[in-house]
């Protein structure tokens, strides 16, 4: 497969991606030196197979199948584009992509997919509460072998009322084919009240299931401790800390 394959490959999935996290995750087994990887860019941008635009101080890449997209951004004046990364969630979905490539790395076994639920977006499978709201995680983590027992993952940045936590939990909850969710946090203060959230939602009497659990990590553990970094791990009548890497536990991996 050739280096433009790869990167066409993975745009496809993610539909645009900053330069840095478009080589983690197209080349994550193969090495590219940066002249290889410039040029590889300058073809796919003179076929319009891509196109790359700056704003702030990244490089993002953008996937022929959202052009139309592409060619808002070309007319934002240059002064303006930083502002934009943060005002249309571009920032959150790169910050969702490097944590996708993290995981990938670490959990040998599953596949981190994307899931948001804009036109960036690959999929919207969700989950739909009482409410009849759909409930999309940003990121779903299949074993490669089987699709049945699935993990949520969700980059919280806010913080959002009881009511509307426990609706998705519950919806979460009763869904046969999820094991989990993960919640990664990037600050302590929505970690340390998330947590008090998950204390209210698992000491109330619910009908879900016994082993679903929800889980909570710092990202920064991510880089410093690998698949050792500790998540707090939440489930029925239960609070206790595990390891990212026992957190994604390897019966969901078939072994033949």
């Amino acid at each position: 497969m050739s280096y433009a394959t790869d990167i066409l490959d993975y745009l496809s999935r993610w539909k645009l991606a900053d330069t840095v996290n478009l080589a983690a995750g197209a080349f994550p087994n193969k090495v590219i030196n940066q002249n290889t990887y410039s040029v590889t860019l300058k073809r796919l941008r003179r076929d319009k197979l891509i196109a790359s635009h700056r704003l702030g101080d990244l490089t993002v890449h953008f996937d022929h199948a959202i052009r139309n997209r592409s060619n808002y951004v070309a007319r934002i004046p240059k002064t303006e584009r930083r502002s934009f990364l943060s005002r249309s969630g571009i920032d959150h979905h790169l910050k969702i992509q490097r944590l996708s490539n993290q995981l990938e790395k670490l959990l040998i076994g599953f596949k981190f997919s994307p899931n948001p639920n804009d036109k960036t977006l690959s999929t919207t499978d969700g989950r739909v509460g009482e409410s009849g709201r759909k409930f999309i995680p940003d990121l779903i983590a299949e074993p490669t072998d089987q699709l049945d027992r699935l993990i949520f993952v969700e980059v919280e940045r806010t913080l959002k009322a009881d009511r509307r936590y426990f609706e998705k939990w519950e919806a979460y909850e009763t869904d046969q084919n999820l094991f989990a969710c993960l919640y990664v946090v990037y600050d302590r203060v929505i970690e340390l009240q998330l947590k008090e959230k998950l204390r209210r939602y698992f000491s109330g009497a619910r009908f879900g299931s016994s082993s679903f659990a929800i889980g909570i990590l710092q990202a920064d553990k991510i880089e410093e401790d690998k698949s050792r970094a500790v998540v707090t791990r939440f489930e029925k009548s239960k609070e206790s800390e595990v390891t990212l890497y026992d957190f994604f536990p390897r019966h969901l991996i078939s072994t033949g």
